[in-house]
C-alpha cells in the first residue's frame, strides 16, 4: 500500500523525487538515450525516466483524489468505439502540492482535455527535439523557481546560450532523505494491481511525449511559463 502520508509531507513532489533518485526508477542509458543526472557522474535512459516522473505525478494525484484515472471507450459521432483510452479527470480534493511541480498543475490540466495523453502533452508545454529530456527539463524548471535549483548559462556551438541547472546542498539532502521506497511503491501497486490502467497509462504517456517531437532544427515556440520568469 502505497504511503500517500509520507508523499504529501515532503517538501519534493514525487516526480521530482524520481528526478533526483533517477537511477532507483530508471535503467542505465542506451546510446542514443542518455540522460545526465544531477546528483552523481551517472545517467539513467532519458525515456524510462520520463515516463517514471510522469507515471508518479498522475498516480500520486489520484491518490491524493486530485485525478479520477479510467479506462474507457474512446466516444465517437456513432457511439463508443472499440479503442479503450485512459481518462484523467478531475477529483474531488484539491491538495496542496509543491508550487510548479507537476503535481500541481495536473488537476487544472485535466479539466481542460481529460484524456491523459493530451494532459501529458500540456505537462511538456511546448514541442522539442527531445520530448524525453524535455520531461525532465519541466521538473528542473519547477524546481528551479523554487530556489531547489541553482540556474547557470552554458554557452553551446560558441554562441547558443541554453540554461543548465546544478544541484545545491541543501536540494541534494532533500532529495537522499525524500520517500523513494513510497514513490517505488507507487507504481509498483498500479503496475501489479491494476494492470489495464498501467498499461494504458503506460502508452498515453509515450502519446503525449511523441506528440511533442518536432524534427531538429525547427524554431522552439514560447511557452507560457517563459512569461512568468
Amino acid at each position: 500500500m502505497t504511503d500517500i502520508q509520507a508523499l504529501r509531507a515532503s517538501p519534493l513532489a514525487p516526480s521530482e523525487i524520481v528526478l533526483l533518485n533517477g537511477e532507483a526508477f530508471a535503467p542505465p542509458p542506451g546510446l542514443a538515450d542518455k540522460l545526465a543526472l544531477l546528483h552523481t557522474e551517472g545517467a539513467v535512459s532519458a525515456a524510462a525516466l520520463a515516463r517514471a516522473l510522469l507515471a508518479a505525478a498522475f498516480l500520486a494525484a489520484e491518490q491524493a483524489g486530485a485525478l479520477r484515472l479510467e479506462v474507457r471507450a474512446k466516444p465517437t459521432p456513432f457511439g463508443p468505439s472499440k479503442v479503450l483510452t485512459l481518462y484523467a479527470e478531475p477529483g474531488a480534493a484539491d491538495p496542496v502540492w509543491p508550487e510548479h511541480s507537476l503535481e500541481a498543475r495536473l488537476r487544472g490540466l485535466a479539466g481542460e482535455v481529460p484524456e491523459a495523453a493530451a494532459v501529458t502533452r500540456g505537462l511538456l508545454e511546448a514541442d522539442s527535439p527531445n520530448p524525453w529530456h524535455q520531461a525532465a527539463e519541466s521538473v528542473k524548471r519547477g524546481l528551479a523557481r523554487r530556489g531547489l535549483l541553482d540556474v547557470v548559462e552554458v554557452v553551446q556551438f560558441g554562441f547558443v546560450k541554453t540554461p543548465a541547472y546544478e544541484l545545491p546542498a541543501a536540494t541534494r539532502a532533500l532529495a537522499a532523505q525524500a520517500p523513494v521506497a513510497a514513490v517505488q511503491q507507487l507504481l509498483k501497486d498500479c503496475e501489479q494491481g491494476r494492470p489495464a490502467v498501467w498499461a494504458q497509462l503506460r502508452q498515453q504517456l509515450d502519446a503525449g511525449l511523441q506528440h511533442r517531437l518536432k524534427p531538429a532544427g525547427a524554431p522552439a515556440p514560447r511557452r507560457a511559463a517563459d512569461d512568468d520568469e
